[in-house]
């Protein structure tokens, strides 16, 4: 989205790249784990090739630790750039009827106000030991979309 919002965001490509920086450092820590930075092939049918030892483990949540921090840095290029917010709301809006007539599904359908969410109301994988709070918008438009991904966030507007 930052891509599309052009010169709003510094200059177009900042945000992509900082997130590229990001995405480097995890890639390292994945090149160090499995021996390669893209096609780790790590997980097999039933689990993982091999468990983390102490030291990876460890290197893992600093990993985790660091990505966290880098997060308020990214936040203010995105979600909290006044252009940004601007250049989103009012956009693009499906409304509740819509939304419902079409079928649309997942965080588009939470950003119309309708607070279903699968993970929720048919849960698979580890969703159903999961405790989280559907989050829903009622503006229908493209900021919107943008908050109900960004739960942490927005879950208490």
């Amino acid at each position: 989205m930052g891509l599309d919002l052009g010169g709003a965001l510094g200059g177009g490509t900042t945000l992509y790249m900082y997130c590229f920086r990001e995405r480097e450092k995890i890639l390292d820590f994945l090149e160090e784990l499995t021996g390669t930075r893209f096609h780790t092939n790590f997980n097999l049918i039933g689990g993982a090739r091999y468990d983390l030892d102490a030291a990876m483990a460890a290197k893992s949540n600093a990993l985790a630790a660091l990505r966290r921090g880098a997060l308020p840095e990214l936040w203010s290029m995105s979600g909290g750039n006044p252009i940004f917010e601007e250049r989103t709301r009012g956009v693009g809006v499906i409304s509740k009827d819509l939304a419902m007539g079409v079928g649309v599904t997942g965080p588009t359908l939470r950003a119309s106000g309708i607070a279903y969410d699968v993970r929720k109301a048919a849960p698979y994988d580890a969703y159903g030991e999961l405790s989280f709070d559907v989050v829903t918008r009622t503006a229908g438009d493209a900021e919107a979309r943008f908050q109900v991904r960004d739960a942490t966030r927005f879950a208490s507007r």
